[in-house]
């Protein structure tokens, strides 16, 4: 086992690794409607004939979201031009803690055109269970608590599916190589 997650880290670092197998992307993803962080309710669908990198995270995050939701700005950067017909989103998995304007401040400090996304556990949990993401709230000292959670990257090509899951901790390059790929598969 311990060699097959070095083969396929390999080949993710190559950048050889880029759709996930048609079996996966049958099971894996989905149509959703949340509320975003203007409190305006929001369905996947609007951003058909987009691009979408989906990440799963929450805001009192010490590192990993700021540092993926990071990887996804400079994605959208580096695409100049193109990243009009990319959209990155953020759904929370805490969304006892996230509310509409605490995403909405959070998002801003990345200056960049992120939506945000909450609702309540039930649609949260919904969305997770489409897209295969696991969460769980870990009790800290006192009131406080940290959530553990993928941290993997979605993307979605412009007919709303699945088409690669950039695992978690690969450089913004590679994230930037993947959509591009999913951007040129629209073209052709």
């Amino acid at each position: 086992m311990k060699q097959i997650i070095i083969v396929l880290l390999f080949l993710c670092i190559q950048g050889t690794y880029a759709s996930v197998p048609d079996v996966q992307k049958k099971s894996v993803g989905g149509d959703f409607q949340l509320t975003d962080q203007n409190n305006q309710a929001f369905d996947l669908k609007q951003l058909r004939g987009k691009v979408v990198m989906i990440f799963f995270g929450y805001t009192s995050c010490p590192e990993v979201c700021p540092t993926e939701l990071s990887k996804m700005v400079s994605t959208l950067k580096e695409l100049g031009e193109d990243s009009n017909q990319v959209q990155a989103v953020f759904i929370s998995v805490d969304p006892e803690r996230d509310s509409v304007s605490k995403i909405n401040e959070y998002l801003n400090a990345f200056q960049s055109n992120l939506i945000g996304l909450t609702g309540t556990k039930n649609e949260i949990d919904q969305v997770t269970k489409q897209y295969q993401v696991s969460y769980k709230a870990m009790k800290m000292m006192g009131e406080d608590y940290h959530v553990q959670h993928n941290a993997d990257i979605f993307v979605l090509n412009t007919k709303g599916e699945l088409s690669t899951i950039v695992p978690y901790g690969m450089p913004y390059n590679h994230v930037t190589k993947v959509v591009k790929s999913v951007l040129k598969q629209k073209i052709n």
